[in-house]
């Protein structure tokens, strides 16, 4: 604050290209984003090294909240460094929060080729199915060829499979207990209803 109120230069750059904003939104503080931004930092401004953005650096490191204030600021959520969007790398490293509300962010279309077999490609098999379902929904063909050209991803896919499977499976032995246990409390409910109408009539 006493640098900014110094009319210290908000965009000014380090030897390696990064600006403050980079640095805030690398290390999470969230309220130096917000105050940064405030005195008129520029929301997409790449580093020189890299040209990586503020919204890559946070959705990499799982930090939401500065990914919320970037993208309230208008921060551009397909901005792709060699094909890699804040997509690919929230969805690679497991921060299933941020892909949602990444999701959820205006435009996302280029966002998801290839996000989800990057989060199938490092173990992140539940954020996979997350961005997948999100190409299905938008694409059946284009989710087709993701899983076809994709092993890692097929396999997180024939997993779920399996376990929505076996869930159906227990749900169906289970099934006759539930039903008479619904039985159960039908019976108790009409027991109970028939002392009450005997009460109401003494």
């Amino acid at each position: 604050q006493m640098l900014l109120k110094s009319q210290a230069a908000v965009d000014a750059a380090d030897l390696n290209g990064s600006k403050a904003l980079h640095y805030a939104a690398r290390h999470g503080r969230t309220a130096v984003v917000q105050l940064l931004l405030d005195a008129g930092a520029k929301v997409d401004t790449a580093s020189n090294a890299g040209l990586l953005r503020a919204l890559h650096l946070a959705a990499t490191r799982g930090y939401i909240a500065v990914v919320r204030v970037l993208l309230q600021a208008g921060a551009d959520a397909n901005s792709a460094v060699e094909m890699i969007t804040p997509m690919h790398l929230a969805a690679g490293n497991g921060h299933t929060d941020i892909v949602r509300l990444l999701l959820a962010a205006p435009e996302t279309s280029r966002l998801l080729t290839g996000a989800a077999g990057q989060a199938a490609a490092m173990g992140q098999a539940e954020t996979a199915i997350i961005v997948l379902r999100a190409v299905m929904s938008r694409d059946r063909s284009a989710a087709t060829a993701e899983i076809a050209g994709q092993p890692a991803l097929a396999a997180a896919v024939l997993r779920q499979w399996e376990a929505a499977e076996r869930a159906a499976r227990e749900l169906e032995a289970r099934w006759p207990a539930v039903q008479q246990l619904v039985i159960g409390i039908n019976a108790t409910h009409q027991k109970l209803r028939a002392r009450a109408a005997g009460v109401m009539a003494s």
